[in-house]
């Protein structure tokens, strides 16, 4: 039987309900002769839920009805992330820790969801145990990864990352817009001062070793990006090495796509929310969850 929409002394769960299943629900969906699942997720964290997401968006392009079933250990507890959310000292433990064996198992955890997944001799600020994993606390620096950084790794794997999905990636966390919440004239005559010095840092990898930066899109010029302030006296091509400078984060502030993510900051929820909802609007006979 269904569980409805459940309360707290503080909340009503409409978010978990609408969004997750139990696995009791799961089994009476296959009982009542449900189709079975196609694809099977192990994890809803961050890397789990972005490809359960990424496989539903691609199947559905294609007007495909494949079944993803994402299977987590933790419970849903905040739709985004934690910064976007206001709520304060919602973050990881400040200490790393070991699991303590001597304790009933699993553990209580720690700043709400964070546990220990194993035995170690090393302690650790282990895992958290929520839909949306680490996502819901990751700092939104995201650089690409430099190809001496890949070299060791198989070549196919790299050919297909190199001209679509690390594109891909960067678009969906949003940092194919770098640093749009800081501009300005100081902003301006800040980032010229440092392209020329930075040749005078110890060990800064050069800009021109950098991949092309995420702003510069066809029909852009770096000129037209960076303003007047900045580009005196330099070539196209210093002025396309001065855009490497922005900080590629996570954030969008600025239209059309404020908001585009809850409150600018990345995080999985917000994708798996779409993905479920959607699917249910579709084929509301295939899910138990609330309509």
């Amino acid at each position: 039987m269904p569980k409805t929409t459940e309360s707290t002394s503080f909340t009503k769960d409409i978010q978990g309900r609408y969004l997750c299943n139990d696995i009791t629900e799961v089994n009476e969906w296959k009982v009542a002769g449900g189709r079975p699942f196609d694809i099977l997720v192990i994890g809803g964290g961050t890397f789990g839920s972005a490809i359960a997401e990424h496989l539903w968006f691609r199947q559905k392009q294609t007007g495909g009805g494949l079944r993803t079933l994402v299977v987590d250990a933790g419970m849903f507890t905040i739709p985004e992330h934690t910064q976007n959310t206001g709520i304060q000292g919602f973050n990881d433990p400040s200490q790393p820790f070991l699991l303590n064996e001597a304790a009933p198992q699993p553990e209580p955890p720690r700043n709400e969801v964070w546990g220990v997944p194993w035995k170690s001799t090393i302690p650790f600020k282990g895992l958290a145990y929520t839909l949306g994993g680490r996502s819901l606390y990751w700092g939104g620096w995201s650089p690409r990864l430099l190809p001496q950084e890949t070299a060791s790794w198989p070549p196919a794997t790299v050919a297909d990352l190199e001209p679509r999905y690390f594109d891909e990636s960067t678009r969906q966390i949003g940092v194919d817009e770098t640093n749009d919440f800081i501009f300005g004239e100081l902003h301006s005559a800040l980032r010229r001062r440092l392209f020329d010095q930075i040749g005078t840092i110890g060990d800064a990898t050069a800009l021109a070793a950098l991949p092309p930066s995420p702003l510069l899109k066809p029909g852009t010029t770096a000129a037209e990006l960076l303003g007047p302030l900045s580009i005196g006296g330099l070539s196209t091509a210093q002025l396309e090495n001065m855009l490497k400078l922005e900080a590629p984060l996570g954030v969008q502030a600025r239209p059309p796509h404020a908001g585009f993510f809850p409150l600018n900051k990345f995080s999985t929820v917000p994708l798996l929310m779409k993905a479920s909802r959607t699917e249910v609007a579709r084929f509301p006979a295939t899910a138990f969850r609330s309509r």
